[in-house]
């Protein structure tokens, strides 16, 4: 492979990572959220603790 195409690909492969990564971590965000929920914490504890809105919560918990 030419090194513009070996660079091309590094690139893909770093941001593949990336957004696989960054989806692991809402993922594991949604769970602690659920988790959290079911003990009794606030809507607003749990928005705190995991750094995430109130409205991005209510998604995951499935309020309305």
């Amino acid at each position: 492979m030419c090194n513009l195409g070996q660079g091309v690909y590094e690139r893909g492969e770093e941001r593949g990572l990336e957004k696989g990564l960054e989806r692991g971590k809402k993922e594991q965000a949604k769970a602690s959220a659920i988790k959290l929920y079911r003990k009794g914490w606030s809507l607003s504890e749990i928005a705190e603790f995991l750094d995430c809105s109130l409205e991005e919560l209510g998604v995951w918990l499935k309020l309305s």
